[in-house]
């Protein structure tokens, strides 16, 4: 019955991937298909698996799925354009299920395509109040744009680990989850060390040029690490 189930589930698996050829998979061949790439004019954060450096990294849909995804740990070829935050780039790409994949990354890769579509879309400044948790300090270099020192080294920062409450659909309404942060500072306030840190924070977005600030509203508790 178990093995059942598996072979039943493997099948929907495969259904659910356009063009999927069943003997591919299992025969060791990459499997292709061409989508429609959008790269979010926001960044998210992330380090790769062999770092310990959290980075700033796109944000991404595919026409595949609706879901938003992060370039950590994704290979990339061709995307030889200079991102700017507050844009949106739409292009198309050759989504790869790598049958042997190298290690430490995603047994995905996206191929550009093209052609390059850019657009301005934070185009209003916008102030959101949220609810944020600090619960310690990162190593943590800035990328769009980098930052070097004199000798040509990036430059790391100390950073607050932030994660941020947001609202979903899903498991019911009203639930939330976290997002990860790592923000270089919250203005009018100082992390103390051995607490985690409730806050309710501003999320003061400029659109032009673009830039985000997080400003301290009040500290709603802390409790010991």
């Amino acid at each position: 019955m178990k093995n059942l189930t598996f072979l039943l589930c493997a099948a929907a698996l495969c259904a659910g991937f356009t063009g999927c050829d069943y003997d591919d998979h299992w025969h060791g061949r990459d499997r292709e298909k061409i989508v429609e790439m959008t790269i979010l004019p926001e960044t998210g954060y992330g380090a790769g698996v062999m770092s310990e450096v959290v980075r700033d990294v796109w944000q991404f849909v595919d026409s595949d799925s609706d879901r938003v995804r992060s370039f950590t740990d994704i290979i990339a070829e061709g995307f030889d354009f200079e991102y700017e935050r507050g844009y949106t780039y739409t292009f198309t790409a050759k989504k790869v299920w790598m049958a042997n994949p190298p290690s430490d990354v995603s047994d995905v890769k996206y191929i550009f395509y093209g052609p390059l579509r850019k657009e301005k879309s934070i185009i209003e400044n916008s102030d959101v109040e949220m609810t944020v948790q600090v619960d310690g300090r990162v190593d943590y270099a800035p990328r769009f744009p980098a930052e070097f020192n004199a000798d040509g080294s990036v430059k790391i920062y100390e950073a607050l680990a932030v994660y941020a409450k947001y609202y979903t659909r899903m498991p019911s309404p009203g639930s939330h989850s976290w997002s990860f942060m790592a923000l270089r500072q919250i203005e009018g306030w100082e992390y103390e060390p051995g607490y985690v840190h409730t806050l309710k924070v501003r999320k003061i977005t400029t659109a032009e040029p673009y830039s985000v600030r997080y400003v301290l509203v009040e500290e709603l508790g802390k409790q010991p690490k």
